[in-house]
């Protein structure tokens, strides 16, 4: 786990698991301490633990829609948030449309999280 992304999660990242009401399922972002544990099924095997060699090592899910993972590129200056599934790219990057409602929805559901801050981070 880079040093940004932790120091993101100790600044203004979810304390506890977050899930916000979205159409088709709800948006679940992890907490900071439960990052490593929500890789299963995506970086390994859910069921077996086996790794997914697919899966690039420097791919980090911070959040999922309905399983769709929101992942954090690690290796990219920034550590950019893009969205990983079947019908979208794998280098879409954090759809712009999601920002201010993910932030009205973030202060209604987590008035804890620095939701700007937040989002800012995964916007960029």
């Amino acid at each position: 786990m880079p040093a940004e992304l932790w120091s993101l999660y100790s600044s203004a990242g979810p304390l506890d698991r977050i899930d916000i009401p979205a159409p088709l399922g709800a948006i679940t972002f992890a907490a900071g301490r439960d990052l490593v544990p929500y890789q299963s099924g995506y970086r390994w095997h859910g069921n077996d633990g086996h790794r997914l060699e697919e899966w690039p090592d420097s791919w980090i899910v911070i959040a999922d829609h309905s399983a769709d993972p929101f992942v954090a590129d690690t290796a990219s200056p920034g550590t950019p948030v893009g969205v990983d599934d079947e019908d979208q790219s794998e280098d879409e990057s954090w759809p712009p449309a999601y920002h201010g409602r993910l932030a009205s929805l973030l202060a209604e559901h987590a008035p804890e999280v620095d939701a700007s801050a937040f989002l800012d981070y995964l916007s960029r």
